[in-house]
């Protein structure tokens, strides 16, 4: 009579990431999945809570393993200690406590990734008119915690 679904997304589900459309959309989906069958439960006698986990950049090698638009080409792009990300460690502690406390969705990430976030979701019309100014290049940087300057090898992916 009682469960509880943990999702791993990404704030991929919760903010629009320029060239990473397939993957916002598949996350966006999960988001809406999700969120329906924990309405579709409430009223039943079966109690489930569904913690939506929402990571930003994180110390892994996702970028690395990531598919391009070209079949079978990966991105390729390795993590340095340089870049903006949280440690995995961080990120599984959150997690676990987002878990314990059966919250509905957890945005998990550091500065300026989680205020941007907020922004994005709260301010919807200021967040679009800030995009405008700062062009899918400067947020493309945000999603690979970059501070060097974008390269044609990448826009090319």
């Amino acid at each position: 009579g009682h469960g509880h679904v943990g999702v791993v997304s990404s704030l991929a589900g919760v903010m629009p990431v320029p060239f990473s459309g397939s993957y916002t959309g598949s996350r966006y989906a999960i988001h809406g999945y999700f969120d329906s069958l924990r309405i579709e439960k409430l009223h039943t006698n079966l109690k489930l809570a569904v913690t939506l986990l929402c990571p930003g950049p994180t110390f892994t090698e996702f970028l690395q393993e990531a598919f391009t638009n070209t079949p079978g080409e990966k991105y390729g792009v390795s993590t340095s200690s340089a870049d903006s990300r949280m440690s995995g460690e961080r990120c599984g502690y959150l997690c676990a406590v987002a878990l314990a406390n059966e919250t509905d969705e957890s945005w998990i990430a550091i500065f300026p990734t989680l205020l941007l976030t907020y922004a994005l979701v709260y301010f919807p019309m200021l967040s679009k008119l800030a995009i405008r100014i700062l062009g899918p290049m400067r947020i493309f940087k945000f999603r690979d915690s970059r501070t060097e300057p974008f390269t044609e090898a990448k826009k090319e992916n």
